[in-house]
């Protein structure tokens, strides 16, 4: 039930935010993207593995992050590093209503992670503005292709 209250909840973000932020400038784009990015990772702090990280290499947010392209100052994150220490990832204090979110596994073996309801909404938003920019209409027919093999007597 709480799946379809965000989604809802998305497509009221869409119509109430983002409808039109893809008329806004490039600028305007950027400044935004930047804004949320930073804030983004100051809230890594809280996040065992990024706190390390940014300690090893000596990466403090506020003073090293000052346009977008200084995101190239952090080494690109491996999926296999998440899989093998997926207790330093997690925001402690985000777990009580985190999402459990599951890839198909279709590049390999199945990954889960959790997500915020937040960032479930906000991606709702964002893939009812695809379809909006699609022509999509509310309960026009659809479908939906994805990369999903299911194992037989495993939950989805």
């Amino acid at each position: 039930m709480k799946d379809k209250l965000y989604t809802i909840l998305g497509i009221v973000m869409f119509y109430l935010k983002y409808k039109n932020f893809l008329k806004k400038g490039q600028r305007d784009i950027e400044k935004y993207q930047f804004k949320k990015l930073k804030k983004l990772l100051n809230s890594c702090y809280d996040v065992p593995y990024y706190k390390n990280l940014f300690t090893s290499i000596g990466f403090d947010v506020n003073k090293d992050f000052n346009n977008l392209s200084d995101i190239e100052k952090l080494p690109i994150l491996k999926k296999e590093t998440v899989r093998n220490n997926p207790k330093l990832f997690v925001n402690p204090k985000y777990t009580k209503n985190a999402i459990r979110f599951s890839t198909s596994g279709t590049t390999g073996t199945p990954f889960t992670a959790f997500v915020s309801p937040k960032h479930w909404i906000v991606e709702q938003a964002v893939i009812w503005r695809h379809w909006k920019r699609a022509g999509y209409r509310f309960y026009d027919s659809l479908a939906i292709l994805r990369s999903i093999n299911p194992k037989i007597g495993r939950a989805h």
